[in-house]
This record gives structure tokens, C-alpha cells and sequence, in this order.
């Protein structure tokens, strides 16, 4: 692993940290799937905001670089976007 593989990665997550701030907290955002897991724990309030909000961030980065491969950081902030994107879901 290098340097930009490293810088890959914290810009794919500040990627998928940027949409949930814009979309979060308003819409209780949470990764596909993972929204009735959690349910099941018997997660709720605070704790369970903090544990989807790392859950979407850090599904986000590795989506993002799983199946994008970005080359630079521009692209891995792209990619956080977009693949958090895709895997977003309310869970309202």
C-alpha cells in the first residue's frame, strides 16, 4: 500500500462523510440492508445515529474503492459520493 492508496481511501470516506452530512440526520440515512440489523440488536437513539453514521462512511470507502479504483483524490471523493449514494437508503 502506498501514500495514495492512503489518500484514496480517507478522501473516498470524507466522500461518503459529506453526503451524510448533507442528507443524514434529515432523512435518517442508513447503509441498504443494514437498517434492520440494526433493528434487531435493539439499537436505538444516539448510539444507533453514531453507529450507522460509520457504518455509511466506512461502507461507503470501501465500496468506493472496491469497484472504482480511483487513481486520484478527486475521483475517490467522487466515488465515496456516488457509491454512498447508491447504497443509501431512509430508514423512516
Amino acid at each position: 500500500m502506498t501514500f495514495d492508496f492512503f489518500a484514496n481511501v480517507v478522501f473516498a470516506a470524507i466522500g461518503s462523510f459529506a453526503l451524510w452530512l448533507k442528507l443524514g440526520e434529515r432523512q435518517q440515512l442508513t447503509v441498504h440492508g443494514l437498517g434492520k440489523f440494526w433493528g434487531l440488536l435493539k439499537i436505538t437513539g444516539r448510539k444507533r445515529d453514531v453507529i450507522e453514521l460509520i457504518s455509511f462512511v466506512v461502507v461507503g470507502a470501501f465500496m468506493s474503492m472496491l469497484f472504482t479504483d480511483p487513481t486520484n483524490v478527486r475521483q475517490a471523493f467522487s466515488a465515496g459520493l456516488g457509491w454512498t449514494g447508491l447504497l443509501a437508503t431512509s430508514r423512516r
